[in-house]
């Protein structure tokens, strides 16, 4: 392989691998210029592209068409490289070191991200619609204990939506308004309600299986009779 034709692989192989990293939740895409990529820096070395050859046609025999068919024998022909030639492969070899590197931690970070499922509206017969559903009432309880006495004095009423996410122990790690009732005082009365339940119940063997972050999407409702409730699923 001449040194231009290795010249050009490994600068279309660092668009390839930009291009990759851009995809950061494709751990596929990630892998796969993993191993382009140890595939480009082995033809960078010399050892690897070896030297290049041409025919001698200086054959024994007298006649013309054995001297170019007979007689062929082949001799190296080494490529003359510059000091810059050098240099250009030795930085094109250290960009794909540096991005080996990133391409590495960024799949580390992918196999360790926490497995999440998503709890909504058309969550209808799930393994663990149960645990869902003892949430419900706990927080409906806890609310009605401590519904917002601003509420009740000023007589409001509104319906918003909540994304609760619940780790695997029960805990809280994130609660998203994912709409607004209208009423600040309400949105802000429904968050302070479920982390006042925390922490929940452990999750069950069924779901600690495959889920580490369990995503509640609910919509709650505070009425005009004063009572906080959970929209049926």
């Amino acid at each position: 392989m001449s040194f231009h034709h290795t010249k050009f692989l490994a600068k279309n192989f660092l668009m390839l691998l930009h291009a990759s990293l851009l995809k950061r939740d494709s751990i596929t895409s990630l892998r796969r210029a993993k191993g382009f990529l140890g595939v480009s820096l082995l033809m960078l070395t010399p050892a690897f592209a070896g030297p290049s050859v041409k025919p001698d046609c200086t054959g024994t025999d007298d006649s013309p068409s054995s001297s170019s068919v007979v007689g062929t024998q082949m001799k190296p022909e080494v490529p003359a490289k510059s000091a810059s030639d050098r240099a250009e492969l030795l930085a094109q070899a250290s960009k794909l070191a540096k991005l080996e590197t990133e391409i590495a931690r960024d799949a580390e970070r992918y196999e360790k991200r926490p497995r999440r499922k998503v709890f909504g509206a058309t969550a209808v017969g799930v393994n663990y619609a149960r645990y869902v559903e003892d949430w419900r009432t706990k927080v409906e309880a806890i609310g009605n204990l401590n519904y917002p006495q601003q509420a009740r004095d000023k007589n409001l009423s509104g319906t918003l939506q909540l994304l609760v996410a619940l780790r695997a122990d029960g805990t809280v790690e994130r609660i998203e308004l994912r709409r607004s009732s209208g009423q600040p005082i309400l949105d802000e009365a429904a968050q302070r309600i479920v982390e006042l339940g925390a922490p929940y119940a452990p999750f069950p063997d069924a779901l600690r299986k495959d889920t580490d972050i369990l995503e509640v999407i609910r919509t709650w409702t505070f009425s005009r009779d004063q009572r906080l409730h959970a929209e049926s699923q």
